[in-house]
């Protein structure tokens, strides 16, 4: 095959991204595994199947002192997460309004910025037109006076 050939170029092409650092997230199912190992029970897809029994399991499971403080540790956790993001949140809502207060007051800057520049240009027009003015009274009384 050509190397032009696509089919090969594919084959041969690597990928450039790499995968995430540090281990993989939990999945409610490896958790849920986990606390079945802490129980210490065994044949626990066969005792699933009876819901009474099953139900037995799962009370007997909540009041381990073990399970328990592995279970308020998970909830710790969720909830520094949601503070954590709400904090972000907040942030960006903070930051967001900061900048939208800069950009108007750099708008309102630039408006009396113009303001004073053409109050600036108004002043030196006027003040031509008086020095014109003066030199025409000037010249016509010149005139006046040489007549």
């Amino acid at each position: 095959m050509p190397e032009t050939n696509i089919v090969k170029r594919i084959n041969k092409w690597k990928i450039f991204t790499g995968k995430p650092a540090g281990r993989p997230k939990s999945r409610w199912e490896d958790d849920v595994r986990n606390d079945l190992k802490k129980t210490k029970l065994m044949n626990w897809a066969e005792k699933v199947q009876d819901r009474l029994k099953w139900k037995d399991i799962v009370e007997k499971a909540k009041t381990l002192s073990e399970l328990q403080r592995h279970i308020r540790r998970r909830r710790r956790r969720r909830r520094r997460r949601r503070r954590r993001r709400r904090r972000k949140k907040t942030k960006k809502k903070k930051t967001k309004k900061k900048k939208k207060k800069k950009r108007e007051e750099e708008e309102e800057k630039k408006k009396k910025e113009k303001e004073k520049q053409q109050q600036k240009k108004k002043t030196k027009e006027e003040e031509e037109e008086k020095k014109n003015e003066e030199k025409k009274e000037e010249e016509e009384v010149e005139d006046f006076s040489y007549s």
